[in-house]
């Protein structure tokens, strides 16, 4: 259930993150309960607590695309 593992960046599960902070917010679970519970890092949880929604995606620009160099074979 946690978000462990490679560098997946921000944890962005809606329905969890909201769980989350309904149980510590309004009922006053331990933040390091939901840590033994989800597997999440203690940072994320804070995280999760100091923002009310996940932040968006977003899509890095991309300076050339991949298929820059063949767009004139392809066309």
């Amino acid at each position: 259930m946690g978000n462990r593992g490679g560098n997946e960046g921000v944890f962005r599960k809606m329905e969890q993150w909201c769980q989350i902070r309904q149980r510590v917010l309004r009922e006053g679970v331990s933040i390091r309960q939901i840590q033994r519970e989800t597997g999440l890092h203690f940072e994320t949880i804070k995280k999760i607590l100091a923002h009310s929604l996940p932040p968006e995606f977003q899509c890095p620009e991309r300076l050339q695309p991949k298929l820059g160099a063949y767009l004139e074979r392809i066309s």
